[in-house]
């Protein structure tokens, strides 16, 4: 059994490294796997002795093929819960409105704003989700009393959506308040 001080490197503990060698990152290093034959990058990571001794016992009580297999699937987790709370649009329109009505609204436009860019990177397009946004982007640019903004917005939605009544409507109301002022 290796020493438990060690680093966790493609399934087993390695002493050469110390802190003093990454003091402040965790060092990616390409190499091929044989978790699916493609090149995967590897990480390695100092880890409490502790820690060490459950993975082992993980894997010595079948839950687990090997410590990569634990390391993928912490890191898969990991990745999930994070992308649900920070890199969901869902969840960034949550936000968002939140931000909006704590007056709030330099805020809430940043939240918009992600959750508009990161719509494109969906499984699947939610178009109800995209008008949400796009509506809530075109208020609270409104409250910034930055209305050409809001209006340009307004309009790459129509692209996006072209016979939404919503985003028509929208269009109608700024262009009539662009006209009066």
């Amino acid at each position: 059994m290796p020493d438990h001080n060690g680093l966790l490197h493609a399934g087993y503990v390695v002493k050469q490294r110390t802190a003093a060698t990454f003091p402040f990152m965790i060092p990616i290093v390409a190499r091929y796997s044989s978790y699916n034959r493609r090149r995967m990058p590897k990480v390695t990571a100092e880890i409490p002795g502790e820690l060490s001794r459950q993975i082992d016992r993980m894997i010595r009580d079948g839950w687990f093929p090997d410590q990569d297999a634990i390391v993928r699937e912490a890191l898969a987790h990991f990745v999930d819960a994070k992308t649900f709370l920070g890199d969901s649009p869902r969840m960034l329109h949550r936000f968002a409105a939140d931000a909006l009505n704590d007056s709030k609204p330099e805020v809430a436009l940043k939240f918009v704003n992600r959750g508009l860019s990161l719509l494109p990177t969906q499984d699947a397009t939610d178009f109800h989700l995209y008008q949400n946004l796009v509506e809530l982007r075109v208020q609270i640019l409104l409250v910034l009393d930055r209305n050409a903004e809001a209006l340009t917005a307004l309009e790459e939605a129509r692209e996006m959506l072209p016979n939404n009544p919503t985003i028509a409507k929208w269009i109608t109301r700024l262009q009539k308040v662009k006209s009066e002022g």
